[in-house]
């Protein structure tokens, strides 16, 4: 299956965000959002909690692979961002964020490569733990 170039950083998005949310157990039950494309203003009062997601929007790379006998343009990199206040809370989740990130879940994506960090951070007078994410992938063109 392939993606269209034009649409190619809302298709990429929209996939993570869609698998993500959907399977993804929210650690809390919260019926509210937890999944964001920014780190939300956590000095609203709306603000939902730790802990949260951020799916940072694809920065495209134009070099060309090939993959699986078919040309693609990489895309590097796919990253997300999981924060807590509780390490056990964030390690977790990167488990269950890697089993979703895996090509039975994206058939227009071929996974190239995939390194993670960490750091600790104070927002909003709360020491957070941040585990990064990131995942190059290649996608079929159109």
């Amino acid at each position: 299956m392939s993606i269209a170039l034009a649409t190619i950083r809302t298709n990429i998005f929209s996939e993570v965000y869609s698998i993500l949310n959907t399977k993804l157990v929210d650690p809390l039950s919260r019926s509210k959002q937890w999944i964001f494309s920014s780190i939300p203003d956590i000095e609203q009062p709306t603000f939902v909690g730790y802990p949260f997601l951020v799916i940072k929007r694809a920065k495209i790379s134009k070099e060309r692979l090939l993959l699986n006998d078919s040309y693609s343009d990489k895309y590097d990199i796919v990253t997300i961002q999981i924060f807590s206040t509780a390490n056990s809370v964030v390690d977790s989740l990167t488990d269950a964020v890697d089993v979703l990130m895996t090509p039975s879940n994206f058939s227009q994506f071929d996974f190239i490569d995939y390194n993670e960090d960490n750091d600790d951070l104070k927002l909003g007078g709360n020491n957070v733990h941040v585990q990064i994410m990131n995942y190059t992938i290649g996608i079929m063109r159109v």
